[in-house]
């Protein structure tokens, strides 16, 4: 096991933007993902029969979009803890947050930082709404997720891609800090909030 000084922390915004981009919802998209389409704390995407139904939400109204290698999060109900990494290009339900990693970061370090117990009860704990509670990005783009050392991060993006760049570095994208215990993390976040 890797020492804890070897890591470090960033906030979830900086290394995983939001993705914002939105499209008209319809039949034609074949590859839509529901929260009914995510097994819960597993990352794993369930097949879904197709629905008769002409007014459901993947007819209707506005989609987010998402693309190869973005990692989705259930916004509605986090403590199902459906999250997933897209597959491939798609469109998804608003109640997804699609989730862009930077470039070396791997989609899936990030997916099972986000299902950990810890950020999954420090994102519940922040919900408004008694009958359907959700969680606000500004909330969970503001927690801090551990990152492993660069060279660790280097080597799993070389791994997906098969490329390795000496000027990607996390201090490219973000202004990181050791993890410290003084340092505010997602089990001291959920122990305020409680």
């Amino acid at each position: 096991m890797m020492p804890s000084h070897c890591w470090q922390s960033a906030r979830l915004k900086f290394v995983a933007p939001l993705r914002n981009e939105r499209t008209p919802a319809g039949a034609d998209h074949a590859e839509y993902v529901g929260l009914e389409n995510i097994e819960s704390w597993t990352g794993r995407m369930i097949a879904s029969e197709p629905k008769a139904d002409k007014d459901s939400e993947a007819e209707t109204g506005l989609a987010n979009v998402f693309r190869e290698g973005d990692v989705l999060f259930g916004k509605l109900r986090p403590y199902l803890a459906k999250a997933c990494q897209a597959p491939r290009d798609g469109v998804c339900s608003t109640e997804l947050l699609v989730m862009q990693p930077a470039e070396a970061l791997n989609p899936r370090f990030l997916l099972y930082e986000l299902l950990t117990p810890d950020f999954v009860g420090a994102v519940d704990a922040s919900t408004f709404g008694a009958r359907m509670p959700r969680a606000s990005w500004d909330f969970i783009g503001s927690l801090e997720i551990r990152l492993p050392p660069l060279v660790r991060s280097g080597w799993a993006r070389f791994r997906r891609t098969g490329r390795c760049s000496r000027s990607s570095t996390w201090r490219s994208w973000v202004t990181v800090r050791p993890l410290r215990s003084t340092t505010p993390t997602i089990g001291t976040t959920r122990a305020t909030l409680g």
